[in-house]
């Protein structure tokens, strides 16, 4: 289900099941999650399952499956919204986008400490970086 097809079914407040904050495993996902049927088509699955109506993609500093769930979605009564939790010295931020593509470019432009995709690190903007979105 795409955002737009939601902004023109519904004029006024509806409510909808969702989840937006939810890890992956694998190559793409986050470092700590150990439940291998965690996969984006397997989350997908299971929140088709639950019946939700809207799940962020929102792995630790990663967005390598994030595409994969919005490609195990189509057809589906599911939204997947584009995200990425990022770790920082303050904490944990969750970044969302409207589209893979902004969220992969946010994440492009970061520094990451050397072992933020194995065990908590941190991101940041590059001293000489014009910040997420890109020179003014």
């Amino acid at each position: 289900m795409e955002a737009a097809a939601i902004r023109k079914a519904h004029r006024g407040a509806t409510f909808v099941r969702a989840d937006l904050h939810i890890h992956t495993f694998g190559e793409g996902g986050s470092y700590d999650v150990q439940d291998a049927s965690m996969t984006p088509e397997g989350v997908v699955r299971t929140a088709i399952q639950k019946n939700l109506h809207v799940i962020a993609i929102t792995d630790h500093n990663s967005t390598g499956n994030v595409r994969r769930a919005i490609a195990a979605a189509q057809g589906a009564r599911l939204l997947v919204v584009p995200a990425v939790e990022l770790s920082s010295p303050g904490g944990h931020f969750l970044v969302y986008a409207q589209g893979a593509e902004d969220v992969e470019r946010i994440v492009a432009r970061l520094d990451f400490s050397e072992d933020c995709h194995h065990r908590p690190g941190w991101a940041h903007f590059p001293p000489e970086s014009p910040g997420p979105r890109g020179p003014s």
